[in-house]
Order: structure tokens, then sequence, then C-alpha cells
């Protein structure tokens, strides 16, 4: 009886030797070639108000720097609504950058004809898990109302639906006074309704609104929470990233549509011919929805330290994406990827850090060489912070 124990007890332990030997032959890879391979607990949502970095000049600095260029404005006051025509916009059908880009688009409309916004009220958006995802889960929400007008109340009486054959905010092209003119026909219509599903407005409001009262009112609007701000400081913090001495990439594949014609076979190849000269002697983070071991291997051969996560579990995983968007602004130089906005998004933040004095390289660059990405980085190029 004894021996039939003592060989099933021998089979347990070789069992759970060949479970935990390919975790630490992993583990031991990635130490050999400095990499960091997180799987993060970015802590609870309901203590996250209280998180403070150290009391450390080096953090404060990279809270206090952050906090200015993205973070809530100080002190700000709602404008008292009155009673004004509206614009009702829905949430774009597409991810969570083209949302924010399209109610820019859509802020700047009511800027220019003086309406008021309606604000989406809480749904689904894609990508972003959860079935009451709201604009003010991201954004400070008295920031915003402090630049823009909004109101609850509805006019449907007397409202205009935008058409797909007659949206009139173009998407991919610039519009003109011409197409301006064609606002003025439907402004005797107390509401304008604009339907996503029907009529998108995701484009970059640069292309359409090029006066700098624009850019700054952008700017202001649509600032990140505070806790979310410091969720990403803390994440910095705790894998030694600290401002201006770290590089950082973001590599988009995932369900992303144009991922074949981007990376083709050899993603390891493009990304290390295109950053090598830039990388060099600081560590390296890498924001990505694919865990690509050779890339995270072959890095590690050329930067002291690569630093990678797979998925973050945190209390809110809707808040994930905008945390690795929040890592990158701080780093020396970036890296996007082309046609991904998430990328754009990223370099947009930068600017405003550049522009709230922070010594790091604004310009919009590229993992792929390809032509769409001189409109794609031309729409957000520095211009459009400099004055803010």
């Amino acid at each position: 009886m004894m021996n039939k124990y003592f060989k099933v007890y021998i089979i347990y332990i070789a069992w759970c030797i060949l479970l935990i030997l390919p975790y630490l032959i992993v583990m031991h890879d990635c130490k050999k070639h400095g990499i960091e391979n997180f799987k993060e607990d970015l802590l609870s949502t309901s203590s996250r108000d209280n998180l403070i970095l150290s009391t450390s000049s080096r953090d404060n600095l990279l809270l206090s720097t952050m906090l200015k260029a993205v973070g809530p404005l100080e002190n700000p006051k709602r404008i008292q609504t009155v009673h004004r025509k509206t614009i009702e916009p829905t949430i774009d059908i597409g991810g969570w950058n083209n949302i924010k880009m399209a109610l820019e688009t859509i802020i700047c409309v009511a800027a220019k004809y003086n309406r008021s916004v309606i604000v989406p009220k809480p749904t689904s958006w894609y990508l972003v898990p959860g079935d009451n995802t709201h604009l003010f889960d991201f954004f400070d929400e008295e920031s915003f109302k402090s630049v823009v007008p909004t109101s609850d109340k509805i006019n449907s009486e007397s409202s205009y639906l935008f058409e797909e054959n007659n949206c009139l905010i173009k998407t991919t092209s610039a519009m003109q006074d011409g197409d301006f003119k064609k606002f003025d026909t439907i402004s005797n219509f107390n509401n304008w309704v604009i339907d996503s599903r029907k009529c998108r407005h995701f484009t970059y409001y640069t292309r359409h609104f090029t006066q700098n009262k624009y850019d700054i009112l952008v700017n202001k609007a649509f600032r990140i929470r505070k806790d979310i701000i410091v969720i990403a400081c803390n994440l910095l913090k705790k894998h030694n990233l600290e401002l201006s001495k770290f590089n950082a990439i973001h590599i988009r594949k995932g369900e992303f549509q144009y991922k074949d014609s981007l990376w083709g076979n050899d993603t390891a190849g493009r990304v290390i011919s295109k950053i090598k000269k830039y990388v060099k002697g600081v560590p390296l983070l890498i924001v990505s929805d694919e865990y690509n071991k050779k890339l995270i291997r072959e890095l590690g051969n050329i930067v002291p330290r690569v630093v990678c996560w797979s998925k973050q579990d945190i209390a809110e995983p809707k808040i994930a994406p905008i945390v690795d968007m929040l890592c990158c602004i701080p780093a020396k130089h970036f890296f996007g990827t082309s046609l991904s906005t998430f990328s754009t998004g990223i370099m947009q933040w930068r600017g405003y850090m550049k522009s709230s004095g922070c010594d790091i390289d604004d310009i919009p660059r590229f993992i792929q060489e390809q032509n769409f990405c001189v409109s794609c980085a031309g729409d957000i190029e520095q211009d459009t912070w400099k004055n803010l």
C-alpha cells in the first residue's frame, strides 16, 4: 500500500515540475535579456484616488508634468448654459480614439455655430468592456463643461438628421468655406442629430478647423481624469521608467485590418531597423495588443531593459488602453503604428507634454514608411499645440 502511494506521489511531483518548467525557462531567458514581462495588477479603482507616488521630487515631477499636460484644468467653472440650439451626436462606431476624435470635431462644430452639446448617454463602445460606458469614465467632467456648453434638453420638434447622402461633415478631406455654408441652410433647426451609424463624424478636427482657438478648445475639453493619470504614473514608477529617460513603441496587430500589409512576416526586423538609432542606452517600453516573444527577445539585445505587458488585470478593464497611452507620453522618443489612431492619439498627448515644457521628441514617428502617414501625421503635427 505504501509503495502505491509513493508512486502516486512521485508522479504528482513530476507533473508539477513539467508544469512550471516552461515558466522557469522563460523567466531565465527574460532575465538574461534584460526583459521585464509583466501581467500587472494596477490596483482597484475604489482606492485609486488615494494613490500617492513617493514624496521624491522625481516622482512629483512626473505626476505634475502629466497633470499639467493632459490632466484636469485648475479650478474649472461650468459654462452657464442658456436656451440655445443644440447638437446631438451619438458615439462613433469605431474604437476609443475614433470616438474621441469624432467628439473633438463635434465640439468644434458646436462652437462655430453657437450650439450646446447633448452629451451622449452611457452605451456600448466598440472594444471597450461593459455596456454602460460614458464619456466621463475617462475625461474630467468639470473641465469639459467649463469650455463646452452642454444641455440635457432636446427640442425634438425641430430636428435635422444628418444622413449618409447629406452628412455635411467630411471625413477624408478638408472642408472649404463652401462646405461650411451648407450648415447655414439648416440653421433654423433647433437640434442637429448626428447618428454615427448613418453619418460618421470621425475625422481629425484639424482638417476643418485651423484656427488656434479650436486647438485650445479641444485641449481644454478632453482632459483625462486625475485618478487614471495617477495609475499610469504609479505603473511607470513601479518599472523605473522616468520622465524623458525611456523610449516607447506602440505595435498594433490583433483585429487591426491593416496588420498584414503593414507588418508582413518580419515584425521584429521592421521595428529594429526603424528605431535602432534612437533607443540605445535607455529602457524601452512596448505597448501592444500582441505579445511577441521574438521581438522582445531581439530588442533585449540592443537596449538595456525591455518592459512589456501583454494584458493588465485591473478593477476597471475599460481604462487599460488609456493607461497604456498615458505611459507612452513621457517617453523621450515614441514610434507608432501607421494607420492606428491609438498611436496618433498618443502623439497628440505628447504634443501637449512638449508644450508643457517637457524635454521629449514630439515629432510624429511611425515604424512603417508609407505615404498614408504623411497626411496622418500632418493632421496632428506640432503646430496644433505650439500656442496652447
